[in-house]
């Protein structure tokens, strides 16, 4: 996934700079598969794109679904913000995109230019915002109506007359934008550092864990061997005392006899 997502971002990147992209606020213009809107119209997108200061327009579902029965059919996605948030957002998108096709929910018609080389033939649902900023150059019934092919690319809306220099308010909102994405990535951080923190200190209780448990083993161990050696010892000293009672049983049985033929000698001599 993150090969995919550089790969966008270079696209992107190599796209601005063959268009000479100003830094400026501006609109990029995506025009995707109706089958991804659902994905595009999420809460958890929308709410990304803010934290990193972008903001995307998207048509109503009833507009999408008014066209989603056409094989052909697209919506138009308008990413506001500056070069830099645009591009993020755009990875995002793409990234969304190719989770879609993971699932087997887009496929390569789904992107298929059915018309000729020379236009798009399909339709496309439009922003309801996004009509007025059209009027001039289309008609405001572009949602039920052929689309011209759009190049995407970033077009910079900024009124300034310094060939791309921003305005007093445009350098503050970039300011802002920066110090936003500067906290998200700090946060960020923060929590790779607590999660590996974490990581460690489980890894260290797992290790005084099979510490404790070898220290006790090894207790074990010792006990059952004083206790065997305890066994043989009192083994030996059975064994040990067996055998002076047998010899005393022995010199007991010797004296008798002994005794024993002393008196039948003396009754033979007395005979």
């Amino acid at each position: 996934m993150w090969q995919k997502r550089q790969a966008a971002k270079l696209l992107m990147d190599r796209l601005f700079d063959v268009q000479a992209a100003g830094i400026g606020p501006g609109r990029l213009f995506l025009l995707l598969p109706a089958a991804g809107w659902s994905e595009m119209s999420v809460s958890s997108l929308e709410e990304g794109l803010k934290l990193i200061g972008a903001q995307v327009l998207l048509p109503s579902m009833d507009q999408c679904e008014a066209v989603s029965d056409r094989p052909s059919a697209r919506f138009l996605a308008v990413l506001v913000g500056n070069s830099a948030q645009v591009l993020s957002a755009a990875t995002r998108v793409n990234t969304s995109m190719q989770d879609l096709a993971d699932r087997s929910r887009l496929w390569e018609a789904h992107f298929a230019d059915d018309g000729d080389a020379g236009g798009l033939a399909c339709e496309a649902a439009v922003p309801s915002s996004l009509h007025t900023v059209v009027a001039n150059g289309g008609s405001p019934g572009m949602s039920d109506a052929p689309m011209p092919r759009i190049n995407p690319g970033l077009r910079s809306t900024s009124s300034g007359g310094g060939g791309g220099q921003l305005t007093a308010p445009e350098q503050q909102e970039q300011q802002q934008q920066q110090q936003t994405e500067t906290t998200v990535t700090e946060e960020r951080q923060q929590q790779e550092q607590q999660k590996q923190q974490q990581q460690q200190q489980q890894q260290r209780e797992r290790e005084q864990d099979d510490q404790q448990q070898q220290h006790q083993q090894q207790q074990q161990q010792q006990q059952q061997q004083q206790q065997e050696q305890q066994q043989r010892e009192q083994q030996q000293q059975q064994l040990l005392q067996q055998k002076k009672n047998r010899r005393h049983q022995d010199e007991q049985v010797q004296r008798q006899q002994q005794e024993q033929q002393q008196q039948q000698l003396q009754q033979e001599q007395q005979q």
